[in-house]
């Protein structure tokens, strides 16, 4: 199935959990993938990561760069680099995947949490898509899609910062739909996982010490970084073009 070949995709925050399951998907459909990741123990599992990559969609087509969003500058920084490695202007694909958590309550919550959660989740995004901005300007069919989170509109206990951030998220999803896709064509959409298995979200669990969330209604099990991943895969492609400014939940049911 090769319904991306040609296009070049970012995805930040893709070495581990939803972000790698992407970067999997996107280059099963033929896309040229590069993705970030932060800390020194990801390098492995990065070089690992751009070979599937390379596997898939052939020699060169993917790339791993050391890049921290809370760092303003590195959206100009990372796309020198995708625009160097690929030798191409554009850029079709942007997945904010890239975030942050502690889950805490209210009475525990320090301005350390506030500050680290917002300036990666919500602040970082931000100028970090508008680093990008000019080359999804040149692509004829840019999309953008925003990972958020079911806690954005459960009132998941211990999420005041992170639910707020995801909320954030929603919220700025439909304000570039209309400012990106009048003007450039972008479409803009954000997706909600429900309760997914991955390193960070059992990590975040067991530091705070709270209960881990119950079952989705429908499917009886937690979700995992695939079902995520396919449901970006199809949201990308061409036949998405006319679904922008929407959030969709991907949560197995978790009314």
């Amino acid at each position: 199935m090769s319904s991306l070949k040609g296009k070049v995709a970012i995805v930040t925050g893709g070495v581990r959990g939803i972000g790698r399951g992407i970067a999997l998907e996107l280059a099963k459909n033929g896309a040229k993938v590069a993705v970030t990741y932060v800390s020194d123990s990801s390098k492995d599992l990065a070089a690992e990561l751009v070979s599937q990559i390379d596997e898939l969609v052939g020699a060169n087509s993917g790339i791993a760069i050391q890049a921290d969003i809370a760092d303003l500058k590195s959206g100009e920084l990372v796309l020198a680099q995708v625009q160097k490695k690929f030798g191409q202007d554009t850029v079709d694909i942007l997945i904010n995947n890239a975030g942050t958590s502690k889950f805490s309550l209210l009475e525990d919550l320090t301005e350390e949490d506030f500050d680290l959660q917002f300036g990666i989740n919500v602040k970082g995004l931000i100028f970090f898509t508008k680093a990008i901005l000019p080359a999804l300007k040149k692509s004829k069919s840019g999309r953008i899609i925003n990972l958020s989170s079911g806690a954005a509109r459960s009132g998941q206990l211990g999420a005041t910062v992170y639910g707020s951030t995801k909320a954030s998220i929603n919220s700025l999803t439909k304000v570039w739909a209309t400012e990106l896709g009048r003007k450039y064509g972008i479409t803009v959409l954000a997706v909600n996982p429900g309760p997914v298995i991955t390193e960070l979200f059992n990590t975040s669990l067991e530091k705070s010490g709270l209960p881990t969330p119950p079952f989705p209604a429908a499917a009886e099990r937690l979700g995992q970084p695939e079902d995520i991943a396919e449901m970006v895969g199809l949201l990308v492609t061409e036949k998405s073009h006319w679904f922008t400014g929407e959030v969709v939940n991907v949560n197995g049911g978790r009314f």
